[in-house]
């Protein structure tokens, strides 16, 4: 079933983790200061309005349902979590992802009870999305030890004032797989 909101659609509220994998000197990425925290709420409140305003696609197909506002909003609360000298921070590909769910639910629990956004070093890995399998996606994800139908994203988030926008629009990209949405792209 498609999931085609319309103006009487009540809002879909979805609580997000960031999760910041950084080298052994608690660096390479975003550090656990302030700004990061504002930084990293301007992100998701980008993503957000990605969600909300629709847009067109950037590969328009006569075949597919477009929507003004998804009725999806991401809350992230400033759960923000760094973890240093872990390993992890350069893992790709659904395999480096798995291995990042399952440190998080193994060490800190209470953390994988949301959808969870996954750091690397800037440079080192790809986008990625895993949900549950089965799914449209090609690849089918390992879900993380112990936690049924866990889904997460992993992605490089730059540390440069400039591409945060781009962030963004990569993180709702992403968190639309998640969803099992067509691709949202602004």
């Amino acid at each position: 079933e498609y999931w085609i909101p319309n103006s009487t659609t009540p809002e879909i509220t979805i609580p997000v983790a960031i999760h910041i994998f950084q080298d052994n000197l608690g660096q390479g990425t975003f550090t656990d200061v302030p700004a990061t925290h504002a930084t990293l709420a301007q992100v998701m409140g980008w993503a957000n309005q990605m969600f909300q305003d629709g847009g067109s696609s950037s590969d328009p197909q006569p075949w597919q349902t477009y929507t003004t506002d998804c009725k999806i909003n991401f809350v992230l609360d400033d759960r923000i979590y760094f973890y240093a000298g872990t390993g992890l921070q350069t893992g790709c590909g659904s395999t480096g992802l798995t291995d990042k769910m399952n440190f998080v639910a193994t060490n800190f629990p209470d953390r994988a009870r949301y959808l969870g956004i996954y750091s690397t070093l800037p440079g080192t890995c790809g986008q990625f999305a895993c949900m549950p399998y089965p799914n449209w996606h090609w690849e089918q994800c390992w879900t993380a030890s112990g936690i049924d139908g866990y889904n997460g994203v992993q992605v490089n988030l730059g540390i440069n004032e400039w591409n945060q926008f781009s962030n963004a629009v990569t993180i709702a990209h992403e968190l639309s797989h998640c969803l099992d949405l067509n691709h949202l792209y602004a």
